[in-house]
């Protein structure tokens, strides 16, 4: 297992490693804190948001 912590910048570069459709849209729906599952099965790589902070940074401050 292995846990990652970073920027959302960094981690949206990182997951583009594993799946070539996270972008932009994505990068800017990460909140604070943001959990990703990435599994790797026979060099097939999957990519799905399991945990998300209910409120986004962004509605935080708009509140």
């Amino acid at each position: 297992m292995l846990v990652v912590v970073t920027h959302r910048i960094t981690a949206t570069m990182l997951l583009q490693e594993f799946d070539k459709d996270i972008g932009f849209k994505e990068c800017r729906e990460m909140t604070n804190p943001d959990v990703y599952l990435v599994k790797i099965q026979q060099g097939v790589h999957q990519v799905k948001r399991i945990w998300s902070s209910p409120v986004s940074p962004v509605e935080q401050v708009c509140q």
